[in-house]
């Protein structure tokens, strides 16, 4: 676990905004990072790398009108996700080894291999609209270990994020392609032998498969980002 009173060096920033509708929320699923990447978007140098999912109001496009307040801890495992709080982090079981969700911090050393981990279970993250399109934020945590990790990013917030709702995301399946869960799995049906793939909402492909139909286990209840092709759907599991 990282140390009491550790501060964050986080000077760049990637995210995603997803209108979960079925849910009363959007969600910038952000990553602050002041680890070296690749061309290609992987980890090659040491340093820190948060993660943060943020839930505001209901709006497709975004609306970064809604970004700006404090936000509090909702977390993990509580089931209560509305706007104005932060999703608590989690160590989460998949396929027999653990990885840290939600709102986590992962410090990496030279050899690219953990040197701390802070499960964000307390604490508010603070996000001021200083106009002109840049938003400053501010964090002040609490982890699981009770260790109080604090730091800050500003800068024009459209610059770092995709909006899903904008680049041919749907909350509905196509006619053909058929798409459903149940018992803890997804199931495909009706694909043109396109690659299968699903994503949590944080980003993490936790499934694949290839062939006109599939069903697939994924590590927990939850939503998830089903991508056939080229088309993209969000699926509850229950």
């Amino acid at each position: 676990p990282v140390a009491d009173g550790y501060k964050m060096t986080i000077p760049n920033l990637s995210g995603r905004y997803s209108n979960d509708v079925e849910y009363g929320y959007g969600n910038f699923s952000l990553a602050f990072y002041g680890v070296a990447l690749d061309s290609e978007g992987y980890i090659v140098g040491a340093g820190d790398l948060l993660n943060v999912e943020l839930l505001v109001s209901n709006a497709a496009p975004a609306d970064y009108a809604n970004l700006a307040g404090t936000y509090s801890c909702a977390p993990f495992d509580s089931g209560v996700f509305t706007p104005g709080h932060f999703v608590g982090g989690k160590w989460l079981e998949m396929y027999g080894s653990y990885y840290p969700v939600a709102t986590t911090l992962s410090v990496y050393d030279d050899a690219l291999e953990y040197a701390g981990i802070g499960i964000m279970t307390d604490g508010t993250v603070t996000v001021t609209d200083k106009g002109d399109g840049v938003f400053h934020f501010d964090f002040d945590f609490t982890t699981a270990e009770n260790a109080h990790v604090t730091g800050s990013w500003e800068g024009k917030m459209k610059d770092f994020i995709t909006d899903m709702t904008a680049t041919g995301i749907s909350n509905a399946n196509s006619s053909a392609l058929r798409i459903g869960a149940a018992d803890g799995r997804i199931n495909v049906a009706g694909n043109a032998d396109a690659t299968i793939e699903v994503f949590t909402t944080s980003g993490k492909r936790v499934a694949s498969a290839a062939g006109q139909s599939a069903s697939l286990s994924v590590p927990s209840k939850g939503l998830y980002l089903v991508k056939v092709g080229d088309k993209t759907s969000k699926v509850l599991v229950k």
